[in-house]
Order: structure tokens, then sequence, then C-alpha cells
């Protein structure tokens, strides 16, 4: 699965007198190992930065809107996006990522191409602040 940049994946909404129908066509699920979720203390925390060699990360916010970011292990490229459920980030092994809910209550379904104990063996991070001006505020 891997590709040389992050990419977007576009999903969509079906509206009708029943609700909302929130769907991702595109989305080739694979090889997908785990899933998991993130919400956030408060609105504005930024958990970053954390990367992987081996393995690709999506990120679907499916509640509220997020900033995520992606750089690069061996350069300085950074690429920034603001998502909401209408798109999934794919970022690929060889690029850290980072996140910051910007409303409350948002929730970031997480989807890994690593079981956990392949994940741990592929498991790099970094300061939060690494990348000076990407986020806006501190976190706790």
């Amino acid at each position: 699965m891997t590709d040389d940049a992050p990419k977007i994946i576009p999903a969509g909404r079906a509206l009708d007198d029943r609700g909302v129908l929130t769907f991702c066509n595109d989305f080739k699920m694979e090889e997908v190992r785990r899933v998991y979720f993130v919400e956030n203390h408060r609105q504005g925390f930024v958990r970053a930065w954390h990367g992987h060699v081996k393995c690709d990360t999506f990120l679907w916010p499916v509640v509220g809107r997020w900033k995520c970011c992606a750089a690069r292990l061996i350069s300085s490229s950074l690429e920034r996006y603001h998502l909401d459920s209408g798109s999934i980030l794919h970022v690929p092994a060889g690029w850290y990522h980072g996140t910051q809910n910007l409303s409350a209550g948002a929730s970031l379904a997480v989807f890994s191409t690593a079981t956990i104990e392949q994940v741990r063996a592929d498991d790099l991070r970094l300061a939060w602040d690494w990348w000076p001006g990407v986020w806006e505020e501190r976190p706790r």
C-alpha cells in the first residue's frame, strides 16, 4: 500500500428522511489489520508526531473537524490538511503524522496496516513541536 506521499481518499454522504449515511467506497481495507478511535480530552489538543517505516495509517474524522499533518521521515517535507468525515487521509509508510481536533467532541478513526505487535517494532516518535509553527495550541 505504500505510496510516495499522503493522499486524500474522498468520502461521501447520502441524506434522506431517515438520516445521513456516510461512506467511502474508494477506501480499500484488504490490508488493514486494526482500527482504533481517538477522542481528545479537550478541543485543540495535539497528538504528534508518530511515524512508521513499514506500515500505512489512514485517518478518518468520524465526528467534527481535524487538522491532520504528515511529514516525511527523511526530509522536512510537511503536508497540512483540514478534514471532516468527507475524506480519509492516507499516510503511507515513511511518514510521520500528527493530529489536532478543531471541534469539541470530535472523534477520529485510525486504521493501520500493522498488527499491534508489528507496530510496536515500527514505532517512531518525535516531540509534538518538532516542526515549529504547525500547531496553534500547546498540548497538556
